[in-house]
C-alpha cells in the first residue's frame, strides 16, 4: 500500500525543515494542495538564539516549491519578504490554479511589497 499525501500543511518554519529532511523525493509529485507558513512556531518565538529571517527560510521554501511541481492550490503565509528569490519558483508550478499569499509578519518592519505580485508569472 502506498500512502499518497495530496494535501500538505506546513504551519511553521520548523515543519518546513522537517518536511525537506524526512519526506522522500518521490512523494512530492503527489502533493496537490500545499499550505506553507514561514513563521516560527509559537513555543520558539521567545528563544534568543533562534533567528528566522529571509536568509534562512528562503532556501527551504524554494526547495519545497521546486519539488512539489504538481501543486494546484498553494497558500503561502509569509513572515518576511522573499520577492527576488521566490518568484522563479512559480515557473515550475504548471498545474497551479489557485494562489493565496498572506503577509503574517510585522508590516511596519517587513512590508510585503506590491511589486511582488505582478512579478509572478501568469499560469
Amino acid at each position: 500500500m502506498h500512502l499518497r499525501a495530496q494535501a500538505v500543511e506546513l504551519p511553521h518554519f520548523q515543519a518546513m525543515q522537517s518536511y525537506t529532511t524526512h519526506v522522500p523525493q518521490g512523494y512530492h509529485q503527489y502533493v496537490r494542495r500545499l499550505t506553507i507558513s514561514t513563521i516560527c512556531r509559537p513555543r520558539d518565538r521567545n528563544m534568543l538564539n533562534l533567528i528566522i529571517n529571509t536568509q534562512s527560510t528562503s532556501p527551504v521554501l524554494i526547495k519545497i516549491l521546486t519539488q512539489c511541481t504538481q501543486v494546484e492550490r498553494l497558500t503561502l503565509e509569509l513572515a518576511e519578504f522573499h520577492s527576488k528569490t521566490l518568484i522563479p519558483c512559480f515557473e515550475h508550478l504548471k498545474r497551479l490554479t489557485h494562489l493565496a499569499i498572506t503577509h503574517t509578519g510585522d508590516i511596519r518592519t517587513v512590508p510585503l511589497y506590491a511589486s511582488f505580485f505582478p512579478a509572478i508569472p501568469v499560469i
